[in-house]
């Protein structure tokens, strides 16, 4: 049965909640306030957590960021209920990694629709990565360019260069790039701004990155590749493993690790030797 935690320290608001879900066959659990919450759901591994912003022990945004901090509890998904309607506020949250964000005055049908909607999204990501299995020889996966399907069509309508971008020529020495004027081209991760990728540089480049959230799993069979995460927060995926990022986290990923980033970031790659759009090996 489908377990659902529900951490709420209005008592008949968490009833009312109670009620609602176990109509709908979900087992529920209870707790009173925030840092019960997260014993609570270290102890149970719910499916689904339902969390009020604002209580006593520990808010709401404190336990979200707790349970993203876990490795055994990070990918549970976690939906705050709350009267706050403040942007700031909802952002905060979104940036912490929550799933949705509804208010108290929610419709009961609107309700159930999010929580249905979010197991069936964590289910489906479940059921992918068990069939997940990397063969012994990595030749036998399908090498897919970041420009195939969708993202070719995409990059087609890309100009060569943007308007005002003027790449300095490779000296011997030193070469110059306007990292932000460089028009990006689609990744697994999402958009990319690659500097340095030119055939007379087989030494490293340089790429800054907005990753969106449904980015795709891959390795690379050559490339290391370093990552520095300047803005947002979440989660990198390294061999199956959740760790959690934020601005100023360096990962350093090697060749053959299994890799993908979670959530709303901008970060810098550095990979080494230089990007081959070849070398990327998606599972």
């Amino acid at each position: 049965m489908t377990a659902i935690l529900i951490i709420e320290d209005d008592a008949g608001m968490r009833e009312n909640l109670r009620d609602i879900l176990r109509l709908e066959g979900f087992q529920t659990h209870e707790a009173a306030d925030g840092r019960t919450g997260i014993a609570r759901a270290i102890e149970l591994r719910p499916d689904l957590i339902l969390c009020d912003v604002s209580m006593p022990g520990a808010d709401g945004h404190q336990v979200l960021a707790a349970l993203k901090g876990n490795p055994a509890t990070a990918g549970i998904p976690f939906v705050f209920l709350t009267a706050r309607s403040d942007q700031a506020d909802i952002r905060r949250g979104m940036n912490l990694g929550a799933d949705d964000y509804l208010g108290k005055s929610v419709e009961i049908d609107d309700l159930l629709a999010a929580v249905r909607a979010r197991l069936q999204r964590a289910a489906e990501h479940r059921d992918a990565r068990g069939r997940f299995q990397l063969p012994d020889h990595p030749e036998a996966l399908r090498p897919l360019g970041p420009f195939s399907g969708f993202f070719s069509d995409f990059v087609a309508a890309l100009p060569a260069t943007a308007p005002n971008y003027q790449p300095t020529p490779m000296t011997p020495n030193y070469a110059i790039a306007p990292l932000d004027e460089i028009p990006p081209v689609p990744c697994p991760c999402g958009l990319s701004r690659r500097a340095f990728v030119t055939p007379d540089n087989p030494v490293a480049t340089i790429h800054l990155v907005d990753a969106r959230v449904d980015t795709q799993t891959h390795y690379h069979k050559k490339l290391t590749e370093i990552y520095l995460i300047l803005e947002g927060r979440g989660h990198m995926e390294l061999d199956g493993v959740l760790h959690p990022v934020k601005p100023m986290s360096t990962i350093l990923i090697k060749p053959g690790c299994r890799h993908r980033i979670l959530g709303r970031i901008k970060f810098v790659n550095i990979p080494v030797p230089a990007f081959d759009p070849h070398d990327e090996w998606f599972v």
